[in-house]
């Protein structure tokens, strides 16, 4: 057979076997020490060097071995975010070319859609820019606790929990620099990180992640007065996730309660709204009792959950006492009792976090209006409320702060000098001119913040001021 050649043609067709064979043994060390490095990363949020080892091991052993495309790309992956967590100061270049590699190994080899988003330009920023943390919160909020042995499932977690917080911030208290129209753009975002492909049962990842999406796009429909768009959103809001319904904390459903009101009032159904508030009330003062009563540090999260459910409940009862605030004067009932009941749950959340003390004067404005109480002392609720009063320090710290880091409270100010105009008395302005003033201050503030329909609603009685100013 040497003689004819055969031999020298099996090793051109099949190689030398013991080359074969010692490529398929560098594939299985390099193959063992990463999954030793996927257990070994586990909860970790530092990295030494018996880590940077560990990771390196495993990539210097594929270099010379039949490696598999998908597990290669997931080991640049994972050794640049290695690298990133064994140093911050670590040079980006490097990082980027391992990322690039990765990249050109997911364009020729069948890859998960996780391998796929972390390294489209978001995930690669969140690499590159982001305090890196494989550490899994079991009692996560936001979304489902992710496989606990899989760094690249745990870093998309925390990055659709991380931009899920930040929308959920802005939708509380919006600022000039991250306003209300910045929650469309990062919702986006955690929407493409959430995609599953080939999967019969579901589009979706994660679908705590993807209520949350619908929840607070709604939102965000509402604030541009966009209600067609956001009536779409419904069915899959009323689709509460397994994990809340099972959860002990009323947060949840709260939650739910009060979107189910106020989506209620806006769109006009107000036959059943005062019993859907008073049953809502019930179910906040139950989950800020469970809220207070933890023994364990309190989640900012579950509170700013809390506080926006509350911002619906006091906007759908304030919309009802709007709409028949004639029927009312004229000898009709509101549920004064109600407005108190939420006020109080309020309350027991602004003696945790000073920021709320803006929102606490405005509702308790609102109360004295509602109560028809001594209009003097309503104005100087409503005058206390807002930036030029909002120097206490709180655990707010975003765009638009004032002395010590506080939230200057922007929206409250904003909210308190339409609702001044819409209800005080007017003997307490001194003339129109101070009306359409507070009202242009409104508006103006109302732009900056992303409140489109607010704005739209300033703008309203910007006209009908003027035409009454014409007709005298």
């Amino acid at each position: 057979f040497h003689k004819v050649g055969v031999v020298c043609l099996v090793k051109r067709l099949y190689g030398n076997p013991e080359e074969c064979w010692e490529r398929e043994r560098n594939w299985e060390i390099a193959e063992t020490y990463h999954q030793y490095n996927q257990v070994y990363l586990h909860g970790k949020d530092k990295v030494g060097i018996k880590g940077l080892a560990v990771c390196l091991t495993a990539i210097t052993a594929a270099q010379g071995s039949t490696g598999r495309g998908k597990i290669l790309t997931e080991m640049y992956v994972l050794t640049a975010v290695v690298l990133r967590m064994f140093s911050h100061h670590f040079p980006t270049f490097i990082l980027r070319h391992l990322l690039g590699v990765a990249e050109s190994l997911a364009a020729v080899h069948q890859v998960g859609p996780e391998l796929k988003w972390i390294l489209q330009p978001e995930g690669v920023s969140f690499i590159l820019h982001s305090s890196i943390s494989l550490k899994v919160d079991t009692d996560t909020v936001l979304c489902s606790t992710p496989p606990k042995l899989k760094p690249i499932s745990v870093l998309i977690n925390k990055f659709r929990t991380t931009n899920l917080k930040k929308a959920l911030q802005i939708v509380l208290y919006p600022t000039p620099e991250k306003n209300l129209s910045d929650v469309p753009s990062i919702l986006e975002t955690v929407s493409k990180s959430n995609i599953r492909t080939g999967s019969l049962v579901s589009d979706r990842d994660d679908m705590v992640t993807d209520w949350w999406i619908s929840l607070l796009k709604c939102t965000s429909y509402w604030n541009m007065n966009m209600m067609e768009e956001a009536a779409v959103l419904h069915p899959d809001i009323d689709n509460l996730p397994t994990l809340y319904q099972e959860s002990e904390d009323p947060a949840y459903v709260s939650l739910l309660a009060s979107h189910t009101t106020l989506r209620a009032v806006l769109g006009g159904d107000v036959e059943d709204a005062v019993s859907m508030c008073d049953a809502t009330t019930e179910f906040f003062e139950d989950a800020v009792r469970f809220y207070l009563e933890r023994s364990e540090k309190k989640d900012s999260t579950v509170q700013n959950i809390l506080v926006l459910g509350l911002d619906w409940l006091f906007a759908a009862r304030t919309a009802l006492w709007q709409k028949y605030k004639p029927g009312l004067e004229s000898g009709g009932r509101v549920d004064l009792q109600g407005f108190q009941r939420d006020l109080k749950s309020l309350r027991k959340l602004a003696d945790l976090s000073p920021w709320l003390q803006d929102r606490l004067c405005l509702q308790e404005g609102v109360l004295r209006m509602v109560a028809g109480a001594a209009p003097g002392r309503t104005q100087q609720l409503l005058q206390y409320t807002g930036i030029r009063n909002a120097s206490r320090n709180g655990l707010v710290c975003m765009g638009g702060k004032g002395e010590g880091g506080a939230y200057l409270g922007e929206w409250e100010h904003a909210l308190a000098l339409l609702l001044a105009c819409q209800h005080l008395p007017q003997q307490l302005l001194a003339s129109p001119g101070e009306r359409k003033g507070m009202l242009t201050e409104a508006g103006r503030l109302l732009e900056k913040l992303g409140d489109r329909r607010r704005c739209e609603e300033v703008t309203n009685l910007l006209k009908l001021l003027s035409t009454a100013n014409c007709n005298v």
